[in-house]
């Protein structure tokens, strides 16, 4: 994995990166807010985790796939590890929107919306309590560890769809 295809095509990747971020931030409390009020009651301590599990196949791994095929087809990306290293700037860009929302959350009226302060909190401490803080760490990172697998494989779709698309 190189980062010449990035430095060569850093405007492309930028602005379909923060476009599709900014895509991708309301359906947090479109799609996610209601899926944790509807499975807590079922899974308890482990909605948090569930909810994140779903939701990594139905928002970052799609969102993450869209971004890469769109970068290839408009910077002609020829190389899987181009590919990967365009799905992944995507996805460090849309983590650092979600990060930058729940660290504002309190301060911007209607941000805390987008960082699901009413759900989210209520779900981790929860988890805490069924998991322990240590263990509840370690499953998180290795949740992260899992979506950011989860998005180089849609990256690499990505690529596969656009190299078809354009019949390289």
């Amino acid at each position: 994995m190189t980062f010449q295809h990035f430095r060569a095509h850093r405007t492309a990747h930028l602005s379909v990166s923060l476009t599709l971020s900014a895509i991708g931030l309301p359906l947090g409390p479109l799609i996610m807010d209601p899926s944790y009020r509807l499975m807590r009651p079922a899974f308890q301590g482990t909605t948090v985790l569930w909810v994140e599990l779903l939701f990594a196949f139905l928002i970052d791994f799609p969102l993450t796939m869209v971004a890469t095929a769109v970068i290839c087809a408009l910077t002609r990306c020829r190389d899987q590890g181009d590919a990967i290293t365009a799905g992944l700037v995507f996805l460090g860009i849309f983590f650092s929107s979600i990060l930058l929302c729940i660290v504002i959350g309190d301060r911007v009226p209607g941000i805390g919306t987008l960082a699901l302060t009413n759900v989210f909190p209520p779900a981790l401490s929860s988890a805490r309590e069924a998991f322990g803080a240590g263990a509840l760490a370690a499953i998180l990172a290795l949740y992260l560890v899992f979506d950011v697998t989860l998005c180089a494989l849609g990256a690499l779709a990505g690529h596969w769809f656009a190299r078809i698309a354009t019949r390289r």
